[in-house]
């Protein structure tokens, strides 16, 4: 557990000294600016539009942060055969990767703190511009926490696949673009069969694609439940079965991913 737990602050510290903080620090400024422009924009709801888009930003730009994050302490690793010096130490391949995928989590945290913080700012300057919409966003209660945890662990379930992709490959970008193209299909899952599933699709467009789409369901999680934006934006509040079930859902594909990425390793050989 020490080594497990030295080896996470290590990488930790590793990725935040690197370029993460400046580019949370980055996007976080250009969410608050295009959260707070996509507001002025808007004629009736200027608070409901800003922190839409800031939450639209937050998974946009946390996903991309993931895929950086798992490239730069997985991926260059073993590019640059500089896991050859991490495993000499007396810990196993396993703690290794368990130690990697926890700094991405505690990177991920900070990230989406921080780019809430910035989303929020442009909500604040909306409120205080001396507009006030009908119905008001709900920030009471505990919509806003549960929309970022759920966030932060849509963001997790990317980063355990795209850390299995980058355990098997040997070119750090293709587990950038892998577990981009994962990312993409997971979040776009669910609303494509729920669009297959209504009445505006055509017979013939849904005898084509939904058989394809329901075995790629059985592979991919569906990410579009962890979504629940609408409490903050509209104070519908989530079916909480359906929440717990999605949850406990991509936390087991998350696991199961992590097995396998260090099943990965411990097979892999180095020459």
């Amino acid at each position: 557990m020490g080594a497990l737990l030295a080896q996470s602050l290590t990488a930790w510290r590793s990725g935040f000294r690197g370029r993460g903080a400046r580019l949370i620090v980055f996007l976080g400024l250009l969410t608050a600016v295009t959260a707070w422009l996509a507001a002025e924009f808007s004629g009736r709801q200027p608070e409901t539009v800003a922190l839409d888009v800031g939450f639209s930003l937050i998974r946009l730009f946390g996903a991309l942060l993931v895929l950086f994050w798992v490239t730069e302490l997985l991926g260059k690793d073993l590019e640059r055969r500089t896991i050859y010096f991490v495993l000499a130490y007396p810990f196993s391949r396993n703690i290794y990767i368990l130690s990697r995928f926890l700094a991405v989590a505690g990177l991920t945290a900070v990230a989406i703190i921080g780019l809430s913080l910035f989303a929020l700012l442009a909500w604040w300057l909306i409120v205080h511009s001396g507009y006030h919409q009908a119905n008001p966003v709900y920030m009471q209660g505990a919509g806003l926490p549960l929309t970022l945890a759920l966030i932060w662990l849509d963001l997790l379930t990317i980063g355990a696949f795209t850390l299995l992709i980058a355990a098997l490959s040997t070119t750090p970008m293709l587990a950038f673009f892998v577990g981009l193209a994962f990312a993409v299909s997971a979040r776009s899952l669910g609303p494509i069969l729920a669009y297959l599933a209504s009445d505006q699709a055509a017979d013939k467009l849904v005898q084509t694609y939904q058989p394809l789409l329901n075995a790629i369901h059985w592979l991919v999680p569906d990410l579009s439940r962890l979504d629940v934006r609408a409490t903050v934006l509209y104070g519908l509040q989530p079916e909480t079965g359906s929440i717990l079930w999605s949850g406990l859902n991509v936390a087991l594909y998350s696991l199961i991913a992590l097995i396998l990425a260090m099943v990965a390793l411990q097979r892999r050989e180095f020459n």
